[in-house]
């Protein structure tokens, strides 16, 4: 067996030392690496979404809301929705978990609905579930429930406006209620973690009214695949 001096093992030392020292910076960059790694990775949430409306009815809430649950769900979010029952089922998205509740239609105006807050079921949905947030679309009184529901699981909850409804109540017939509905939008908001608003317009008219929570400006974009020049027709225009 060949033996190495004592001499030899002095002058492969630096060669150790540099493969040890190479060995450690490997280390540290595979660290690093990890750090940055999980950084980019986006946790995934499980999100309980409650709104009056949903995707088969005619109105900008609903297709935005329908657009948002798609997006949300190709990120690897899980979705809780809740909405009013309707007479068919939405084909352009499957959420994880669905609660419909009853739905009721505001007097003299059959195609403006609400739906009815049944609690014991949202809360049954809502404890099955187990969102990590509750996100409330509308104000009305599905949204209420769901908003009392938060505080008593205390998850956080974010709330919506996507619409000025108290400008909506002139339309309606409903004037004398303008400062009653602002009063109620106005608590209802301050009672959430965050309200999500569609422009800077927006945010500035909710402040003016007395709204102090946080606001997220969440622009709206347009469907490329829906709203494009491949589906142009003169016939129709000149129809």
């Amino acid at each position: 067996m060949q033996q190495i001096s004592i001499s030899e093992l002095l002058k492969q030392r630096p060669v150790i030392h540099k493969l040890q020292f190479d060995l450690k910076e490997q280390r540290k960059q595979a660290f690093h690496n990890k750090i940055v790694l999980a950084g980019l990775i986006r946790s995934r949430l499980k999100i309980a979404i409650v709104a009056e409306t949903w995707s088969l009815e005619i109105n900008g809430v609903a297709q935005d809301l329908l657009q948002l649950c798609k997006r949300l769900q190709k990120q690897g979010h899980k979705i809780l929705l809740i909405h009013p029952e309707q007479r068919e089922a939405c084909t352009e998205f499957k959420p994880h978990s669905e609660c419909r509740v009853r739905v009721h239609c505001i007097p003299k105006y059959n195609n403006l609905q609400f739906g009815r807050p049944q609690f014991l079921k949202i809360h049954q949905a809502v404890e099955a579930f187990t969102p990590d947030v509750i996100d409330i679309v509308t104000e009305g009184p599905l949204g209420l429930a769901a908003q009392q529901l938060a505080k008593f699981h205390k998850s956080p909850v974010s709330s919506g406006f996507p619409s000025s409804f108290q400008e909506f109540s002139r339309f309606f017939d409903l004037t004398f209620l303008l400062k009653p509905i602002q009063s109620y939008l106005k608590w209802f908001h301050n009672n959430t973690d965050l309200t999500c608003v569609p422009s800077r317009y927006t945010a500035q008219a909710l402040n003016q009214f007395g709204v102090t929570c946080p606001l997220a400006v969440v622009g709206r974009g347009v469907d490329p695949d829906t709203f494009s020049p491949k589906w142009r027709s003169a016939d129709l225009r000149y129809a």
